[in-house]
């Protein structure tokens, strides 16, 4: 059974209205049972709202320095985020302030627009009643001016708190469930989206309609996911909920930051980039290119030449090249000779290895050369001469008549 509250707000000394919150106190007991303790024992009364970000969202509860650096929960300092099952998804979500994982303490927030990239950040624990009074009163809030630090240049400030016992007063649910939560209403949307509705044949309703059931499915997939990453506690389970919530974090701003700036069109994603990864992504590009320039066998320029001396290193046994990278001079006298017995078995495998490869390379390079002597040659190399076979066997009957005018030197 989800409780209610509420919290009576006064802007630069006026009396402006009254917040109604609703408590997910079923599913969130702990963190519900510390506001409610706050609210009744009187210590956020006159509590000032200390930081409001228009379009993001207005924060409170330091009830010992009214400035975000304290407050304290009732059991004792801070305490563990007790879960996800709620996500930053409409205005006027109720959420818990933190400064990392495992820190709540008194402070909460309360939004001014949905904002998914806190999930699994910050716990959500209620919400505005979608009251005529508390969206008015939400919206003064938000129209504070303020100055350094997105501190109110007029105090906004709880007069008065406490939770709304009246039984018979109706009591809107959230969620009947955690599924219900998140569940599509093809019929809202059906309403929401008449007229595109309208021009699709019943075929594409159809499709219409699954695709969305396709992606709800997919949203609560994804929710199941982080939810257990945060309920196995281990290190590899805390390591894979990281991963998918910096994963969605940075998604999300990158499609925040391409709606802001559509006139970018196709450059946009590159404007999300931190100047670190755009200077790695660049030296990647231009290690790519050098190394593309020249290759092994380009035997006629520095550049081959080095990047064949690298190769060739790197095919050294291991005790050559340890004495190459530490400056040491490698002496094969000193390296043939352990302990009194010689390394000759060893050496001699080497050097087999060594020759057959020379060999191998050799054979290669000479079926790669061209021998000119009683062949009409046509080409320069053997890529060529395969380019001008195909060519051959596709116009050679076009052009046969201009072929034998040119060797008789008939032709115009």
């Amino acid at each position: 059974m989800n409780s209610r509250a509420y919290m009576s707000i006064s802007v630069g000394g006026e009396e402006i209205g009254k917040l109604t919150i609703i408590l997910y106190t079923s599913r969130l007991p702990k963190t519900c049972q510390n506001f409610t303790t706050l609210l009744t024992n009187g210590k956020y009364n006159k509590c000032p709202f200390h930081r409001i970000i228009k379009g993001f969202m207005a924060q409170g509860g330091d009830y010992t320095n009214n400035d975000g650096t304290g407050g304290e929960s009732i059991y004792g300092g801070s305490f563990a985020d007790e879960g996800f099952p709620y996500g930053h998804d409409d205005r006027g979500v109720l959420s818990m302030a933190n400064s990392g994982r495992d820190t709540n303490g008194s402070q909460f927030f309360v939004t001014f627009r949905a904002v998914p990239h806190l999930d699994g950040k910050h716990v959500v624990f209620g919400r505005l009643e979608k009251d005529e009074e508390s969206g008015r009163v939400l919206n003064a809030i938000e129209g504070v001016s303020v100055g350094k630090d997105d501190v109110p240049t007029r105090p906004v400030v709880i007069t008065d708190c406490g939770i709304i016992s009246d039984e018979n007063e109706a009591v809107v649910s959230p969620t009947a469930t955690p599924v219900d939560e998140d569940e599509i209403d093809l019929a809202e949307d059906e309403e929401q989206e008449n007229e595109a509705m309208e021009k699709l044949t019943p075929l594409q309703q159809r499709l219409y309609k699954l695709k969305m059931k396709i992606n709800q499915s997919k949203r609560l997939n994804r929710k199941e996911i982080l939810e257990e990453g945060a309920r196995l506690g281990s290190v590899e389970g805390a390591r894979r909920h990281r991963q998918q919530i910096q994963q969605l974090d940075k998604k999300q701003r990158a499609q925040e930051w391409a709606k802001c700036h559509e006139k970018a069109g196709p450059h946009a994603k590159n404007m999300t980039l931190t100047a670190n990864d755009a200077l790695r992504k660049d030296a990647k590009k231009q290690a790519k290119c050098k190394a593309q320039q020249f290759g092994v066998n380009d035997y006629h320029n520095p550049q081959g030449q080095f990047r064949n001396y690298e190769r060739n290193l790197k095919s050294l046994p291991s005790h050559v090249s340890a004495a190459a990278d530490s400056g040491q001079t490698f002496d094969h006298l000193q390296q043939t000779i352990q302990d009194g017995e010689p390394k000759n078995k060893d050496g001699v495998k080497r050097l087999a290895t060594e020759l057959r490869k020379r060999a191998e390379k050799s054979a290669i390079n000479k079926r790669m050369k061209l021998d000119f002597e009683g062949v009409d040659v046509s080409y320069v190399n053997q890529r060529n001469k395969r380019f001008n076979e195909k060519i051959g066997r596709t116009y050679d009957k076009y052009t046969a008549e201009i072929r034998q005018n040119l060797e008789r030197g008939t032709a115009l």
